[in-house]
């Protein structure tokens, strides 16, 4: 599993081939058309789980925030990645449903940092069966 040394020893290799970090890639989420939530509560109470992987390892959870009563959220959470060309670094998004007792799984989203970085006009959707993930870079 990718742990924060993991990601460590691979910036120290980096700096000892002697390369730099590249372009910084800063995103910001937000989501339409979601599935109704719980017919007693109203709208959902939608949140994302970001998480961050390189190569195969497995992916670390890198945060996580939340709206109130929406189909269509904004999360107002910004997430600051730097793209290296020679890695193959992965995002994850996983959109749930905060439910009182136990939370609805909406979808998930695999994505690479490159595809993020070379959007065109630096936003993408990805439709995940319960919605759709608009992920726009504003860096």
């Amino acid at each position: 599993m990718l742990g924060f040394s993991d990601l460590s020893i691979s910036i120290l290799l980096l700096g000892l081939v002697g390369l730099t970090w590249g372009q910084n890639i800063k995103i910001k989420l937000s989501a339409r058309d979601l599935a109704p939530g719980d017919a007693i509560w109203g709208p959902p109470d939608p949140y994302v789980k970001v998480g961050y992987a390189i190569g195969s390892n497995s992916f670390v959870n890198i945060g996580k925030t939340s709206v109130q009563h929406t189909h269509n959220p904004v999360w107002d959470q910004t997430f600051d990645f730097q793209y290296v060309e020679v890695l193959d670094q992965r995002l994850q998004f996983e959109v749930v449903e905060d439910d009182l007792f136990f939370d609805d799984k909406y979808g998930t989203v695999h994505i690479s940092t490159a595809d993020i970085l070379f959007a065109p006009g630096k936003v993408l959707e990805r439709n995940f069966g319960k919605g759709v993930l608009i992920i726009q870079n504003v860096a």
